[in-house]
């Protein structure tokens, strides 16, 4: 397919690639969510988007292994609800982001490891492992949340940089319907492959669909060193469509796809910074 036609493609298919982005903003509002069930605060949900957004684009853009936006977060937030607040709330967001992504690949995982269509040994040895770390890593997270460690990493941090003072931890209630909503965020990822699917006017296959959620998860455990998976989701992306003998080409474009989605909302993300920047410095100038 050349570009002319990749175009021409595009064009006709303006409703679904709309509805492709809309699937981010779902992911967005579910995760903004889950911040303020964990800040139980007033705040409001636009000026909590905008602290969100922003710490997302450089989490993004930036190579601390998806890491690099929580601090800015930290940094916006502690101007409403102080350093404490806004550290312990960041970091167990981030504890709990770990658990969904880890439930949600262990789900898809296991589906594909069973499932009768895929035969190839060698890959189902690999995803049998990847099904071992990731229920190793989520006993141990789990453990963990139920032992408040993620308060108590929190709090030691803070003590480290000599910031006195305690929290109460939170309520197991409210962590639990934090983690409902990441996982609810987590779940547009299988309407997002569809909607690329469609547009591609690929033949649905619920194998197709499983195995590349299944190997963009399993790229994450395998490669998390790699700032935002850049290279290896895209090999793992093509891989999976490879391994159920379809066109390689099907994974590599369903990656490209999230790339640009990510270069999109990342350019909202900066421009979202910069006026909050802009407004700062007029507020001061004043």
């Amino acid at each position: 397919m050349d570009i002319e036609q990749l175009l021409e493609l595009f064009s006709s298919k303006m409703s679904l690639i709309f509805l492709f982005l809309l699937c981010y903003i779902v992911w967005w509002f579910f995760e903004i969510l889950s911040i303020n069930n964990l800040l139980s605060s007033h705040l409001g949900f636009f000026k909590i988007w905008k602290i969100y957004v922003v710490g997302e684009t450089y989490n993004k853009f930036t190579p601390f292994l998806g890491f690099g936006g929580d601090p800015i977060r930290i940094v916006l937030l502690k101007k409403e609800i102080g350093l404490k607040t806004a550290s312990r709330a960041i970091f167990v967001f981030k504890y709990l982001d770990m658990i969904a992504a880890i439930l949600i690949g262990l789900f898809f995982l296991t589906i594909a490891y069973f499932h009768s269509e895929l035969k190839d040994s060698s890959i189902k040895e690999i995803l049998f492992i990847a099904i071992l770390i990731y229920c190793t890593l989520f006993i141990f997270l789990w453990i963990g949340l139920i032992k408040s460690l993620p308060e108590l990493c929190s709090g030691l941090i803070l003590k480290l940089l000599k910031i006195n003072g305690n929290l109460d931890d939170f309520d197991f209630r409210t962590l639990i319907n934090s983690l409902f909503l990441q996982l609810g965020s987590r779940l547009n990822t299988i309407l997002e492959i569809l909607l690329i699917l469609f547009i591609l006017e690929i033949q649905l296959n619920f194998l197709l669909v499983v195995i590349i959620i299944a190997f963009s998860s399993l790229s994450t455990v395998i490669f998390f060193f790699i700032p935002n998976g850049i290279g290896s989701n895209e090999f793992f992306l093509a891989k999976s469509t490879d391994v159920i003998g379809m066109s390689p080409e099907i994974g590599l474009t369903v990656a490209v796809f999230r790339r640009f989605r990510d270069l999109f909302f990342g350019t909202i993300g900066f421009i979202v910074h910069v006026t909050m920047t802009s407004e700062e410095i007029k507020n001061h100038t004043k």
